[in-house]
């Protein structure tokens, strides 16, 4: 991510705790995630397959992949703009963003109780931040490219 505006605000060590104690209940969580996020954005469901196991996989290997990343911000940073590429086809707006954001927060909770404490809450909602401002930079260049 571009540590040049989130890591003087990050808490990257209360984001890696959480991420270490969120992957052993990772399929819980996802579960949780998507129907929390479907609760705000029921016309979201039609973008996925019948089948959400393969998509909370997805979720999974994004956590862990999040996880190595936090030592590489620009892995992450390459990996959330191709994301946000990816994601234009869709035309996810920036309150579906903020929405999945909500979602993820209120699943962390959900699932590790008092274990989500307000400082990993208050970490989670910046680096959330940082990630949607990234995909939809993307996404908007995206947009902006001409078509050949």
């Amino acid at each position: 991510m571009n540590t040049s505006t989130s890591s003087n605000t990050q808490n990257w060590p209360a984001v890696r705790r959480t991420l270490e104690m969120i992957l052993p209940l990772a399929d819980t969580f996802a579960f949780m995630f998507y129907n929390r996020f479907f609760e705000y954005e029921p016309a979201a469901r039609s973008l996925f397959k019948a089948d959400m196991s393969t998509q909370r996989k997805k979720v999974i290997n994004l956590l862990a992949f999040a996880l190595r990343g936090l030592d590489r911000p620009y892995l992450i940073e390459k990996e959330l703009r191709r994301l946000g590429r990816h994601h234009a086809q869709y035309q996810i707006s920036r309150q579906q963003y903020e929405h999945l954001n909500e979602a993820i927060i209120w699943a962390f909770g959900e699932t590790l109780g008092s274990n989500f404490n307000e400082e990993s809450r208050q970490a989670w909602h910046h680096a959330l931040n940082a990630i949607t401002t990234i995909m939809l930079a993307a996404a908007a260049e995206t947009k902006a490219m001409p078509a050949i």
